[in-house]
């Protein structure tokens, strides 16, 4: 029983001691953070590309044959 508690202390120092967790949840917030930056600029673009080919498509209907 006691070779048994002593192997899961040791896993846990091991696992807490560790840097590599430490490491991926850097790099998930990073790509959380460009995403969130991607989201928002492209919200932005999209709505100045609708007006741009609304404008485009309003300028073509109203064109003369």
């Amino acid at each position: 029983m006691r070779s048994k508690m002593n192997k899961t202390q040791n896993l846990l120092r091991r696992y807490f001691s560790s840097e590599e967790g430490a490491t991926a949840i850097e790099y998930a917030l990073l790509v959380a953070l460009l995403s969130v930056a991607l989201i928002s600029a492209m919200s932005l673009l999209a709505s100045t590309q609708s007006t741009m080919w609304n404008n485009v498509s309003n300028t073509l209907n109203n064109a003369n044959p």
